[in-house]
């Protein structure tokens, strides 16, 4: 049967289910041919949202009725796990502290060796930092932070001609962006003390687009770990002001699996979940600098459709300078 009806009394059977908590996993091609998304499984997330339930959906763009399952797997395997209670470093990665395993030394713009070698700089930088001032603002995140500043010169300069520089010069600002990082190195990160020395007033985290991207992690996975960061920080760092500016839009099709998990730890983000952590984190969307209204990238977005352009980054602190400004008078 291609269809299902899904009309109220069908809701009367999902409305136990949802109040008992039980999760929904969809796995859909969305050039289905026999079982038509828009006519069964769109209807059903749309139905057991609104009975209170908890949907995780995985769209193929292109893909018909056959294969079935999804490619790869790991992602619904977490899931799973999950629902089952097998909660572990395996089926939650996102929310475990763990070293990155990135080598690419040279695409990843550290001149060479790895991301542990570049950790050590960073290391290093925290160890000088002990004898200076505090710093006004640390942006921490992926390559998209480090392409603020490069991995070599990382501080703001008020002579300089970068936009991080042209925006955070006159302040004491450094960016701690490594290429490749996701939650899970950052919490790592955090955890080891790499950040103490800096003593910052204002955290700027953009963090999450590698957890989708690179690692197939689910909106909610992201999202999760996101909060786990931010918690982390906090305990660390109970006097900063924590602004969470990520992840951007990544992907050149707004209806792909990779933009519409970017759009899910949006809406997450923006919901009441967040306000638990407390008056001093602060959450922007910044998804309009990089995409149009049709979810179209603009010239602020890379070629790649993931990384930003020097535009881009100038639109980027031009965003967060009303922020910035307020929480640093």
């Amino acid at each position: 049967m291609a269809t299902w009806d899904l009309e109220p009394p069908a809701l009367d059977g999902l409305a136990p289910l949802a109040a008992a908590g039980v999760p929904l996993f969809l796995v859909v091609g969305t050039a289905d041919q026999v079982v038509p998304p828009a006519e069964n499984a769109e209807r059903l997330r749309s139905a057991y949202l609104a009975a209170g339930g908890e949907v995780t959906i995985w769209r193929k763009p292109g893909l018909d009725h056959h294969p079935h399952g999804l490619d790869p797997v790991a992602p619904l395997l977490r899931a799973l796990l999950r629902a089952a209670g097998q909660r572990s470093a395996e089926s939650e990665p996102s929310l475990h502290a763990t070293p990155s395993a990135e080598y690419r030394g040279q695409s990843a713009g550290w001149g060479g060796g790895t991301w542990r070698t570049a950790f050590a700089s960073l290391q290093a930088l925290e160890v000088a930092a002990r004898d200076e001032p505090p710093m006004d603002v640390v942006f921490l995140g992926d390559s998209i932070t480090q392409g603020l500043t490069g991995h070599s010169n990382r501080r703001a300069v008020a002579s300089g001609d970068r936009a991080f520089d042209r925006f955070q010069g006159e302040r004491r600002a450094i960016s701690l962006g490594l290429s490749g990082d996701r939650t899970e190195h950052l919490l790592y990160r955090i955890a080891a003390g790499s950040l103490d020395g800096f003593r910052p007033r204002v955290i700027v985290l953009q963090i999450g687009v590698n957890n989708i991207h690179a690692a197939s992690h689910t909106g909610n996975e992201t999202f999760q770990g996101i909060v786990a960061v931010v918690k982390a920080l906090r305990a660390r760092f109970p006097s900063a002001e924590i602004v969470i500016a990520g992840p951007f839009p990544a992907g050149a099709d707004p209806e792909g699996q990779v933009r519409r998990s970017i759009d899910e730890v949006h809406a997450r983000l923006a919901s009441a979940a967040l306000t638990a952590l407390g008056d001093q984190v602060h959450y922007l969307d910044l998804s309009g600098s990089f995409v149009d209204e049709e979810g179209q990238p603009r010239a602020t977005l890379g070629r790649d459709s993931l990384h930003i352009t020097e535009e881009g980054r100038h639109a980027w602190m031009a965003a967060m300078e009303p922020v910035l400004s307020d929480v640093l008078r």
